[in-house]
């Protein structure tokens, strides 16, 4: 069924987003030269806020560890803090950068406008929240064909399925996450099944297509009754 039934008066309709298009030729080396990326450098992408809610500084802790095992590697942290914002993390991102000399490791890239071209050049997504809603950005990373790694809190954990599009994590299991990480950056068959996994799942589950098509039905049957 398309719809997820509470009970007899209640019905919960998916979000969706637009299907990237994997045929869409961008200009990948055109950003990668915007980023001044090599073609050998993989990418870990995030795109979050700088909020304590997403928990920016357990990604950037585990991505430290990581470069002691993986060095042609760089963290693409899209998004930015809003002044003004009591639970802006933006300070906190950047002076971890700063104090444990991750410059050259870590790309703060702001607000970008062109985040489905942005992603293009990334080879796993990875979003560690505390807590999520339905976490759209790791849906877009998905219909990229983009594999994913995120933490085992609600939101996430229904659209990751474990070892099959990604790896979950538990929230604080620093081990867990580079595990999952270096896994995905070691193993390009892996990322090429997991990433066709995550854009299956979208196609069938959380496409903007199948959001309308839920919503034209919920109006039909509301007409018929």
């Amino acid at each position: 069924d398309k719809y997820l039934l509470g009970d007899k008066h209640t019905i919960t309709i998916r979000n969706g987003v637009e299907l990237d298009d994997v045929n869409d030729a961008r200009d990948i080396k055109a950003i990668r030269n915007e980023f001044d990326l090599n073609d050998e450098t993989k990418i870990i992408a995030t795109v979050a806020n700088f909020r304590k809610v997403k928990n920016h500084l357990f990604l950037l802790r585990g991505f430290k560890e990581l470069t002691e095992k993986v060095n042609n590697v760089k963290l693409l942290l899209i998004g930015q803090g809003t002044a003004g914002d009591q639970e802006n993390t933006e300070h906190d991102v950047r002076n971890y950068v700063e104090v444990n000399g991750l410059h050259d490791k870590v790309i703060l890239s702001g607000h970008r406008s062109d985040v489905s071209d942005v992603l293009s050049i990334a080879d796993v997504f990875c979003l560690t929240s505390h807590s999520e809603g339905l976490p759209i950005s790791m849906l877009e990373a998905m219909s990229a064909g983009l594999p994913v790694v995120g933490t085992n809190v609600p939101g996430i954990r229904d659209v990751i399925r474990h070892r099959r599009n990604g790896f979950l994590v538990n929230l604080g299991d620093q081990a867990g996450l580079n595990d999952a990480l270096l896994q995905l950056l070691s193993n390009e068959k892996l990322r090429l099944r997991f990433g066709q996994e995550s854009r299956r799942i979208v196609e069938e589950i959380y496409s903007m297509d199948q959001c309308v098509a839920s919503y034209r039905d919920l109006f039909l049957r509301l007409a018929d009754n």
